[in-house]
């Protein structure tokens, strides 16, 4: 009995010198693992911000982009009608000079019998520039 307690104090002793030979070791591979953690913890939140911050900025762009192409749609659409508008005038400015320089006198004509007798000729459509304008806002619908 003597001799098994002697050898299962040498059995102790060795184990003990075994761990306090590698304790430093796991002690600092247990430090290390907590810092470790402590990183990819740190990471994960930075990801999921910078994640956060990526939609958020994947929004805008298309949010921007949208008001864009928006904006571009109403700058063609404003060129467009500005043409149209500039077309239209300058035939109203032709036709008021045409008329204008008739010799309203020697035909004894009025402005009203003019306009009348030029609609059922079917060459001055419009009696206003109201009526331009309407027929340009019904053009755009």
């Amino acid at each position: 009995e003597r001799a098994a307690k002697e050898n299962l104090q040498k059995v102790l002793q060795d184990i003990e010198r075994e761990i306090r030979q590698r304790y430093p070791v796991l002690m600092s591979q247990n430090q290390e693992l907590k810092e470790l953690r402590a990183q990819n913890a740190e990471m994960k939140e930075q990801n999921r911000i910078i994640y956060q911050k990526a939609r958020e900025y994947a929004t805008y762009n298309r949010d921007a982009e949208a008001r864009a192409q928006r904006a571009e749609h109403a700058y063609t659409i404003a060129d467009l009608h500005a043409h149209d508008l500039t077309k239209q005038l300058a035939i109203l400015l032709h036709d008021k000079n045409r008329w204008s320089n008739a010799s309203l006198a020697a035909s004894r004509a009025t402005f009203f019998q003019m306009t009348k007798a030029a609609e059922e000729e079917g060459e001055w459509p419009l009696s206003s520039v109201q009526d331009v304008v309407q027929q340009n806002v019904a053009l755009r619908k």
